[in-house]
């Protein structure tokens, strides 16, 4: 499953990292 949070989470860890860090967007994709 990890690779599919990869996936997901390169976009919209781009857009999180604005707000918040980018280890908290990939948890949230999780």
């Amino acid at each position: 499953m990890t690779t599919n949070a990869s996936t997901r989470g390169g976009p919209i860890g781009l857009r999180h990292i604005g707000k918040s860090a980018p280890d908290s967007a990939w948890n949230e994709v999780e």
